[in-house]
């Protein structure tokens, strides 16, 4: 393997490992434990950002798989879920 893409793979490793250890504390409770605590506003946005977390990885998947997702329903709910984000649910 070429030693870019084995600095490039190392790279992609050591962030999965970074955004692992920033979600952790998601990770460990029971998201039903968690929302309880939330604001109104807080809950939205962490449902949207599931939302856009699942839809996102399924897409991802899809791609690598050579489905065509411009027209796929999780392509909708991508564009739904920026939406969200452009309309002020992250602001």
């Amino acid at each position: 393997m070429d030693s870019d893409v084995k600095g490039a793979v190392r790279s992609i490793e050591e962030q999965g490992r970074e955004v692992r250890k920033q979600l952790q504390p998601l990770l460990d409770a029971p998201l039903d434990t968690l929302v309880p605590a939330l604001s109104t506003a807080d809950r939205v946005r962490l449902q949207v950002a599931v939302a856009y977390a699942i839809n996102s990885i399924f897409h991802a998947f899809l791609k690598t798989q050579g489905e065509l997702t411009e027209d796929h329903p999780v392509h909708l709910e991508l564009v739904r879920a920026c939406l969200y984000c452009v309309c002020g649910v992250f602001c």
